[in-house]
């Protein structure tokens, strides 16, 4: 009797060596590939690296959508920084041995995968757009999942089993289809008030990236203390932002004056903000834009020459104040 039961235990477990040993290879691999998703998201948010986007058409990346939403940090930290941590974790948990390690590399990639199932929603319901990377980490924590289901002591069929892999193919699904959820043309379709709408209480993204100049400037203007206050319903705002571009406005210091019923609020109160947008450098106020290389001049940079800053093409611009030709016509 002992040995029948024996016999049915190990006729309804999964867990032959060569089976942990193929899922434990197949985490490390997905999670390295998670590593250097994250990782590059990562520094494209802190303004290390540019952002190539494979997925877009034209000059509005959907990726830097995606990154410059509100959904792309918790507080002051990316989330693809968090992202990174996590796909690090797996790989540290899954080299080491022991139950209470598998235990929690399951729950940890769990935890992912149900996070990636949101985060999809958002692109899907909310953002709209579509997006390669988050995608990738979608499918990529879809994997995980399954493999670490793969590799724990279960039976072959049972309804936890059953429920958890049916999650994975859910996650899965919903990365597959973030890639392609909206083609893009080759320009903006929405004018600047209506993105407004759309975006508010923040700025609508950014059309064009940043060179390594204009974010060692954006840099420099940071360290010294200068300060840029804007309102999101500001189209001359969005130009200034528009001279630094994606990358480098994530680090110039651009204050956010103007809460959703466009009130002005306390920190800008308190600055004597008295319109937008206005600089403050060394104390004292600026009111307008300033092209780059004046901000260059007035706070002594000296990494580039300031005469190699230039303006923003035009037609970058056209969602915010239209097209040349028709206020030629008018």
């Amino acid at each position: 009797d002992a040995a029948a039961v024996s016999a049915a235990a190990a006729a309804t477990t999964v867990e032959p060596a060569s089976l942990v040993d193929r899922a434990g290879l197949g985490i490390t691999l997905l999670a390295s590939v998670g590593v250097v998703d994250t990782g590059y998201l990562s520094a494209v948010k802190l303004g290390f690296l540019p952002l190539i986007c494979p997925a877009d058409g034209g000059p509005v990346a959907a990726c830097s959508i995606v990154l410059s939403s509100s959904y792309a940090s918790v507080g002051p930290v990316p989330l693809a920084a968090l992202g990174l941590l996590a796909y690090s974790t797996v790989i540290a948990l899954n080299l080491q041995k022991g139950e209470t390690a598998r235990t929690l590399l399951w729950w940890l990639c769990l935890g992912m995968s149900l996070l990636s199932l949101a985060l999809t929603a958002v692109l899907y319901f909310k953002l709209q757009i579509s997006c390669i990377f988050c995608a990738l980490s979608a499918i990529v924590s879809a994997g995980l999942l399954v493999l670490t289901e793969l590799s724990r002591r279960q039976p072959a069929l049972g309804e936890p089993r059953r429920a958890i892999l049916s999650l994975s193919a859910l996650v899965f699904s919903g990365g597959v289809s973030a890639t392609p959820l909206l083609p893009h043309s080759g320009g903006r379709k929405d004018d600047f008030y209506t993105l407004t709408e759309k975006y508010k209480p923040e700025h609508p993204p950014l059309v064009n990236h940043s060179t390594d100049m204009q974010m060692a400037l954006a840099r420099h203007l940071a360290a010294t203390g200068a300060k840029c206050y804007t309102a999101w319903w500001c189209p001359h705002c969005q130009e200034q932002r528009e001279n630094f571009g994606v990358e480098a406005a994530a680090l110039a210091p651009f204050v956010q004056c103007s809460d959703l019923r466009r009130k002005e609020i306390d920190l800008c109160k308190k600055a004597d903000v008295d319109g937008y947008p206005s600089w403050i450098i060394n104390g004292k106020k600026y009111g307008g834009g300033r092209t780059l290389a004046e901000l260059a001049e007035m706070t002594g940079f000296t990494e580039y020459s300031k005469d190699v800053f230039g303006r923003p093409d035009r037609k970058t611009l056209e969602y915010i104040w239209g097209r040349d030709d028709d206020s030629d016509e008018s």
